[in-house]
């Protein structure tokens, strides 16, 4: 069900800093913006954990975190920076399809993951987080901005997003899909949108990546 799992084997070792360069320090931006929000004891899962910057962040806010990964390249890397910065987590090799959690969480962290998807299994994927989470838990997901503004800013924002798609597919890391708007999708699941912030490409240009947070009815 997850095409895209022998892939990220091959890349893991250059994944983080091609997406800090290509993003201008926007895609770490947007994950670090979530770690406020997260209270020290908060069972706190992290999706596609990749590298771990972002559940390593977690973890030294107190954090009860689990990295979730098909690569177990990904997974070592997230491994040794934990190791390096002093903290633990749970660390689990397997699909987010394939997860059973033993308890709900009070939040789930889907990090420029869900965009790996074509858009059935996107909305598949959104649905299986949601329910993981525990009433009154937050959802955060970090990924590409909708676009947005004139006719222009939307044609720039799309320009942008579409190469990095083309070549990630080439490598079969992800499908071929236009920008998602999960702020459209999020509602239906049960879900109130909280925050949206935007994150500009190092730090003064376009505003092309965001950060969304939404809480879980009661």
């Amino acid at each position: 069900m997850d095409p895209a799992r022998p892939s990220y084997e091959r890349v893991a070792w250059c994944y983080e800093p091609i997406a800090s360069l290509y993003s201008g320090g926007a895609i770490a931006a947007a994950k670090a913006s979530q770690i406020a929000a997260l209270r020290s004891g908060d069972r706190v899962i992290y999706v596609g954990v990749g590298c771990g910057e972002d559940a390593v962040l977690a973890a030294r806010a107190g954090a009860k975190v689990t990295g979730l990964d098909v690569s177990r390249r990904m997974l070592a890397r997230t491994h040794a920076r934990l190791q390096r910065m002093g903290v633990e987590a749970e660390l689990r090799c397997e699909s987010l399809f394939d997860h059973s959690p033993r308890a709900a969480y009070d939040s789930v962290c889907a990090n420029f993951v869900l965009n790996l998807f074509p858009e059935a299994l996107m909305r598949t994927a959104l649905a299986t987080l949601v329910g993981w989470l525990r009433p009154g838990g937050r959802l955060f997901i970090a990924d590409f901005a909708p676009p947005r503004g004139g006719v222009a800013s939307q044609l720039l924002a799309r320009a942008y997003y579409r190469p990095v798609n083309v070549a990630a597919w080439a490598l079969r890391l992800c499908s071929l899909h236009p920008l998602y708007d999960y702020a459209e999708r999020i509602e239906s699941l049960g879900l109130s949108l909280e925050r949206r912030d935007r994150f500009r490409v190092f730090a003064r240009g376009p505003a092309w990546f965001e950060s969304l947070a939404a809480a879980k009815a009661d």
